[in-house]
C-alpha cells in the first residue's frame, strides 16, 4: 500500500525502494546469528569506551543459532524511564553527551551504524563507583547499516546544516540530493523549505 501510494505523490524521495529496502532489513533482523556479529563488532568498536557506553556480551562458549542468542543480562532502566526520574542537570548532560558522540562515532568513525535507535533499545544505570557518572548500553543491535562513501558525504553536509540550524541550507541539500531531484516542483520546494524551517527553528 506504502508503495503504490508514493510512486505519484512522493516520486522525487525515491520511497518505493526505501520501503523495499527496509523491508529486507527487518527480515533479515529476525536472524539471530546476524545479531552476535554485531553484538562483536559493536563490542569491539567501543572497547576503549566501556567503562561508559556498553553493549550486551555474547557467550563464546554457548553457540548462537538464529533463533536463538545467548547474551549477558544488562541491568538498567529504559531510557524514557531514567530521564523521568533523573533530575540531575550534570548526569543529564552527560547522557546526552555519551548519546550523540557514541551515534557519530558509529557513523563518522566505525560507518557501522545501530539502525533501529530508539528509547526501548537503551538502557541507563549508574556507576556503582561513581553515581554521578552514568552508563549507557545499547540493545537489539540486529539492524545495522553502513554508508557508501557519497551518502556519508550527505550525511555530514546535512548534519552540519542542521547543527548551526541552517534550514535553508538542509533543504536545499536535501532536494538537490535526492534520488530524482529533477522532478521536483518549484512549489514542493517552496513547501519542503518551509517545512524544514519550521523543524530546524522552532
Amino acid at each position: 500500500v506504502l508503495t503504490k501510494l508514493s510512486r505519484d505523490q512522493f516520486k522525487w524521495l525515491n520511497l518505493e525502494d526505501n520501503i523495499h529496502s527496509f523491508t529486507k532489513n527487518m527480515l533479515l533482523q529476525t536472524n539471530l546469528v546476524i545479531e552476535t556479529k554485531n553484538l562483536q563488532i559493536f563490542e569491539r568498536n567501543f572497547e576503549k569506551y566501556k567503562s561508559n557506553i556498553r553493549f550486551p556480551h555474547v557467550d563464546p562458549s554457548l553457540p548462537s543459532t538464529k533463533d536463538i542468542l545467548f547474551q549477558t543480562y544488562e541491568n538498567g532502566q529504559l531510557l524514557n524511564d531514567f530521564m523521568d526520574t533523573c533530575k540531575d542537570p550534570k548526569i543529564r548532560k552527560k547522557l546526552a553527551y555519551l548519546g550523540v558522540n557514541a551515534y557519530l562515532k558509529m557513523l563518522f568513525v566505525d560507518n557501522f551504524i545501530h539502525a533501529d535507535l530508539h528509547p526501548g533499545n537503551i538502557l541507563v544505570h549508574l556507576d556503582e563507583k561513581s553515581p554521578r557518572e552514568p552508563i549507557i548500553i545499547f540493545l537489539d543491535v540486529g539492524l545495522t547499516s553502513s554508508l557508501s562513501r557519497s551518502d556519508k558525504k550527505n550525511f555530514y553536509d546535512l548534519f552540519r546544516a542542521i547543527a548551526n540550524y541552517d534550514s535553508t541550507e538542509a533543504a536545499t541539500l536535501i532536494i538537490e540530493r535526492a534520488p530524482n531531484a529533477k522532478e521536483i516542483d518549484e512549489q514542493s520546494k517552496i513547501g519542503f523549505r518551509k517545512e524544514m524551517a519550521v523543524l530546524i527553528e522552532g
